[in-house]
């Protein structure tokens, strides 16, 4: 596949996608969102790539997108990044507001430096929020606080974003990109086909009841054990060696 506005590193089962924004301002547009929904489609069956990051030049992430001549439906990103079965993470180099933030949002994990501030600008303009941003934000942080995000539009930086529980971490802008890949590193070790299910029952569980979550969680496990890779999970176990996973 031919990128022009992403950049892809490949290396030990960790796929790297950075996000080319300096010359549009850090705002993502059409091309780049076409770019990015297939190489999402592409890295999703990968059997190579165990974990993907997500990350933008120097120190800016995205700052909002823009809709000249394009559809609100044609823009849309945000789904295509959640809709992958393999655990993927913002790394948060700079500024995450509007688009920048929703897609920060379908991420499984978020980290940031210390300089990145988030939130929603776009009502300033009469715009809401419309790639997954009303549903997405009060999952993760909860009704009040992401009422009170975007309908003061109020920006916040990475030291509230911890307390909210935006992001996780909160680092250094020159040991970024050092942390983030050893958190990808040590998931790339892991079994693919167990952080699969994880994935699958910790996301689909929340719009279950318990009861119904747990039968999910019971179900998925069952499937696991007659998989190729639980098998050598506990024959490198027994053995006390490094297991070799091959998501089968």
């Amino acid at each position: 596949m031919i990128l022009k506005h992403i950049e892809l590193y490949e290396n030990k089962g960790i796929a790297k996608i950075i996000l080319k924004l300096q010359n549009f301002d850090y705002i993502i547009n059409e091309q780049i969102i076409r770019e990015l929904e297939k190489l999402c489609e592409i890295l999703s069956y990968d059997d190579k790539t165990k974990v993907i990051v997500i990350t933008g030049e120097e120190e800016h992430f995205c700052i909002g997108s823009n809709l000249q001549n394009s559809s609100y439906s044609n823009m849309r990103i945000s789904n295509s990044i959640a809709k992958i079965t393999k655990p993927v993470i913002a790394s948060i180099n700079g500024d995450a507001i509007d688009q920048g933030l929703e897609i920060a949002l379908a991420c499984d994990i978020r980290i940031a430096s210390k300089n990145a501030r988030f939130g929603f600008e776009s009502l300033k303009n009469d715009i809401a929020p419309w790639d997954g941003g009303t549903q997405r934000l009060p999952r993760i942080i909860g009704l009040g606080r992401a009422m009170d995000m975007i309908l003061t539009s109020n920006i916040i930086n990475s030291k509230t974003a911890i307390k909210y529980g935006l992001i996780t971490e909160s680092i250094e802008f020159n040991e970024l990109n050092s942390f983030v890949f050893d958190i990808a590193n040590n998931i790339a070790q892991l079994g693919p086909i167990a952080c699969k299910y994880a994935k699958e029952a910790i996301i689909s569980g929340l719009d279950m009841t318990i009861d119904q979550g747990l039968k999910l969680e019971g179900d998925l496990n069952f499937i696991l054990q007659t998989s190729a890779d639980r098998s050598e999970g506990i024959s490198s176990f027994i053995n006390k060696t490094t297991p070799n996973y091959y998501g089968k």
